[in-house]
């Protein structure tokens, strides 16, 4: 069925990996309690802007959502 086929197409191993990085909830045990790491708010990936600039996360190995951003203009 062709619809079925335009999901799998969207759900390719790129569209996939970025959907997962915004929605996948972590969980660890720390001495027996739950600990939940909740998706960033964003991406946290390299993204080129419509203007050619790039904007490269630099992150804090404490907290990857708290990080901050390279931005790199041509």
């Amino acid at each position: 069925d062709e619809m079925r086929d335009h999901i799998f197409e969207l759900l390719s191993n790129s569209f996939f990996q970025k959907w997962k990085e915004r929605h996948q909830v972590r969980y660890t045990f720390v001495k027996g309690c739950l600990k939940l790491e909740m998706p960033p708010p964003f991406s946290v990936v390299i993204q080129e802007s419509e203007k050619g600039s790039w904007h490269v996360p630099i992150t804090c190995q404490n907290n990857e959502s708290e990080g901050s951003w390279l931005c790199i203009t041509r």
